[in-house]
């Protein structure tokens, strides 16, 4: 960018990269240099508006700090989803009673039910004599009924720690189906007697119970490591690694070839010089893998490694102008040369074993070695385990 301005530098964009990635980047606008500000924190816009103000003024005091464990309560509630979702609402004063609807100039306010009282939440659920008695017949004590309470949240605070868990699912439920007998009454002119309203709720909390009791959710399996797999029928697998000492700038590849039953067709082991990254070591590895499979003239070969950022680079089919793509060109040349008989892999870490204890023992010996059809001692007990897991 100019430095300043809130513009591009075209000349030093075209001058480092292609001309079509450079007008990509010219559509992209630059924002001026200053820092965000939230200016109203109470709308997810963060823009302050008359009605967002209004609604901010107009929640009830208890509404600006809910209690937390409320919340957390009903959360874990061992009950339907349903009934913690109108728990929610209640503690909200979400729920579409005459006083909200009066509030938004659709009602008067009055109960629908018995046509004088003020009705907000706690009217329908609690103070309404119909609740009342339902409450009762529940087994709720008149402690909980004649309680003092103004705001609903406070009253479901005071309910959910005087009772156990399973007790305020059942109060909550109660609820529920007193608020569904309500809406009956408003929607359809249908009363249901309370005594259906308390056998439904209790067949309700049974039935969710019982299910619970009986779904047991196993903890899932654990996935087996992975490990080492042959080739299909008439073709090689070749495992590449590397391994790096900053401290001597040293680095080792590991290569090691085996068919489709598992027996070794040839390997090697040997130290190189490092001047740059441990990165520079896997890129090695790949190139080492793919001449030694060219060297062999094998029809068909997968050569296999733990670096999968390489791998995925060496794959991606667009140009890649990071100094990696720039070190994988002559694999990835080689690579489409024989594109008809090679293929490159990733394999994970524990599957790759043999390969990385190669590299670690060059590295760690600063030595060579070169085998065919018996592998050196060291990996013999590695070779035969990939074997034995594979079959």
């Amino acid at each position: 960018m100019v430095p300043g301005q809130a513009c591009w530098d075209r000349a030093k964009l075209l001058a480092h990269l292609p001309p079509g990635d450079v007008d990509c980047i010219l559509e992209v606008p630059i924002t001026s240099d200053r820092a965000d500000t939230l200016v109203w924190g109470d709308h997810d816009s963060g823009l302050y508006t008359v009605r967002s103000g209004y609604l901010f003024l107009r929640r009830p005091p208890s509404l600006l700090g809910p209690p937390p464990r409320l919340w957390k309560i009903l959360a874990k509630l061992p009950t339907i989803p349903k009934v913690r979702s109108f728990g929610w609402r209640c503690g909200r004063d979400a729920l579409p009673v005459g006083s909200r609807l009066r509030d938004a100039g659709l009602s008067d306010g009055a109960c629908p039910l018995c046509g004088v009282g003020f009705e907000d939440v706690l009217h329908v659920l609690r103070d309404y004599p119909d609740s009342s008695a339902a409450l009762c017949e529940a087994g709720f004590n008149g402690s909980l009924l004649s309680a003092d309470q103004v705001t609903v949240i406070d009253w479901l605070g005071l309910a959910a720690s005087s009772l156990s868990l399973s007790s305020f699912a059942l109060l909550l439920s109660v609820l529920w189906g007193l608020w569904r007998r309500r809406n009956t009454w408003v929607h359809e002119r249908s009363l249901y007697p309370l005594h259906l309203v308390i056998e439904d709720v209790v067949l309700l909390c049974l039935d969710y119970a019982s299910a619970s009791a009986s779904t047991q959710v196993s903890p899932p399996a654990a996935a087996a490591p992975p490990h080492w797999r042959p080739p299909p029928v008439g073709s090689v697998k070749v495992n590449v690694d590397g391994a790096f000492l900053p401290s001597a700038c040293l680095g080792a590849i590991g290569v090691i070839a085996r068919d489709s039953s598992g027996a070794v067709l040839g390997g090697f082991a040997k130290p190189i010089p490092v001047q740059g990254p441990a990165s520079t070591v896997e890129v090695a590895t790949l190139f080492a893998g793919l001449e030694f499979a060219v060297a062999n003239a094998w029809p068909s070969a997968l050569i296999e490694s733990d670096a999968a950022v390489l791998v995925n680079k060496l794959h991606r089919p667009t140009a890649d102008l990071s100094l990696l793509g720039d070190m994988l060109a002559p694999s990835r040349a080689l690579l489409a040369a024989n594109a008809a008989r090679f293929r490159v892999g990733f394999t994970p870490r524990l599957a790759n074993i043999a390969a990385h204890t190669l590299a670690s023992w060059a590295c760690h010996n600063n030595d060579v070695i070169t085998f065919s059809s018996v592998c050196p001692e060291f990996i013999s007990s590695i070779v035969l385990d990939d074997l034995s897991s594979s079959f």
